[in-house]
């Protein structure tokens, strides 16, 4: 579970994650349509776009909430 962790120690246990299961931030970018560098900032923390998380938890097969815990799945505020 990814809840308490530093951007720094979420970014590498995601990418850890995605070496574990064979999957590579440019396939993710190809499915999704944007640049693996783009993959590579959100898996940093460097930008917070739903869309792309959504499809890296997608990629990973965990929920949106255990891989961005503090971001309330992706879905906007009331």
């Amino acid at each position: 579970m990814l809840i308490k962790l530093t951007k720094k120690e979420r970014a590498r246990e995601i990418k850890a994650m995605m070496v574990r299961k064979g999957i590579s931030q440019a396939a993710i970018a190809r499915q999704i349509g944007v640049t693996r560098s783009f993959i590579t900032h959100v898996i940093a923390g460097d930008f917070r776009t739903a869309r792309i998380r959504r499809a890296i938890a997608d990629a990973l097969g965990l929920k949106y909430e255990l891989v961005w815990p503090r971001d309330n799945g992706g879905k906007r505020a009331a």
